[in-house]
């Protein structure tokens, strides 16, 4: 789900209109109500749902008396192909130290267990 807010802004009067590769998007979308601020400005948010996998170009179009010309926002998925990359460089990281954390911990707890048979053993032979 993308949202497109409009925020501080006066008079009350304000358009959002979605746009999904030039063409206006009309299912899907929800608009809130225009929301006083308390101070004489408001705000007002619409949002799209988009099926995942879609790889659409998509923007928002804000029409305002208060700007001077339409303004449109274009939408970019949040991750680039780099992005992606550190992530899984990060992970597999993550899971090779998690490997080594849990074979030092069965090594600690093998040696651990043979220290302990020996020192009963040279008790038991002690006495």
């Amino acid at each position: 789900m993308l949202e497109c807010s409009a925020l501080d802004f006066y008079p009350k009067d304000i358009r959002l209109t979605w746009f999904s590769n030039g063409q206006e998007v009309t299912e899907g979308v929800t608009f809130s109500e225009v929301l006083p601020n308390g101070d004489w400005t408001y705000q007002a948010h619409t949002y799209l749902t988009l099926t995942p996998g879609q790889q659409n170009h998509i923007s928002c179009m804000v029409e305002h008396a208060s700007l001077k010309e339409t303004n449109i926002y274009n939408w970019e998925p949040s991750m680039n192909r780099t992005d992606l990359n550190y992530i899984i460089v990060g992970v597999c990281a993550l899971l090779l130290g998690a490997v080594f954390l849990c074979g030092g911990v069965i090594y600690d707890k093998r040696k651990r267990r043979s220290l302990t048979l020996i020192t009963d053993s040279l008790m038991f032979l002690a006495f």
